[in-house]
């Protein structure tokens, strides 16, 4: 939602109320069962383009969101869609360092009594 009322380009269509529910729903899905797909077989440009290509992989995401609701998320163009992406991307990595849902790495001390291998 946040993405769709800062850029000009996208646009709900026909508002209602348990509209916002299906949409968070659908994208849910969308980014839950087919960006990690999609990470995996683009991991090797993923290395390469320095992550870039997950702004690609979130234009994708948006593009496949407004083809199976087309009739309540709106693109007028690319250009729109690849500023999507873009804010998609830094408002889950916010989120997701806000939230924690991500387990930081952290290097382990050896265990006593166990040589370094």
């Amino acid at each position: 939602m946040l993405t769709v009322s800062l850029l000009p380009g996208l646009s709900f269509h026909d508002w209602r109320h348990g509209d916002f529910l299906l949409i968070g729903v659908v994208f849910g899905l969308l980014v839950a069962l087919d960006k990690p797909v999609l990470q995996f077989l683009a991991f090797r440009f993923l290395v390469v383009s320095y992550g870039l290509v997950l702004v690609l992989i979130n234009v994708g995401l948006l593009w496949l969101l407004s083809v199976l609701l087309g009739y309540l998320v709106h693109a007028s163009g690319l250009l729109p869609i690849l500023a999507g992406g873009l804010i998609v991307g830094v408002v889950g990595v916010l989120l997701d360092t806000i939230v924690g849902a991500t387990p930081p790495v952290l290097d382990r001390p050896p265990e006593p009594g166990r040589a370094h291998e």
